[in-house]
């Protein structure tokens, strides 16, 4: 999912935010498919939601941010409800 957003439009995600998918991924797959999904859907949306608090906050649709804390929240809230 994150890479193919790296290679359709680099400029939305840096490469770390890539690798710390995968990473993820790795690590939540060790749990099961249920822990997989239900971890990287959570990271996808809680990265959807700072995305757009903070296109809000600061009035601009292409601003940056670390994508990574909400990465690793949304994996970590997969491994407590899944």
């Amino acid at each position: 999912m994150a890479a193919a957003v790296q290679a359709v439009a680099p400029e939305h995600t840096g490469g770390g935010d890539t690798a710390l998918y995968g990473a993820v991924a790795l690590y939540l797959g060790w749990f099961g498919w249920n822990v997989l999904a239900t971890g990287l859907l959570l990271a996808a949306g809680l990265t959807a939601v700072v995305a757009i608090a903070v296109a809000v906050v600061t009035h601009q649709a292409r601003a940056r941010f670390p994508a990574g804390p909400s990465v690793l929240a949304g994996a970590l809230l997969g491994m407590l409800f899944a």
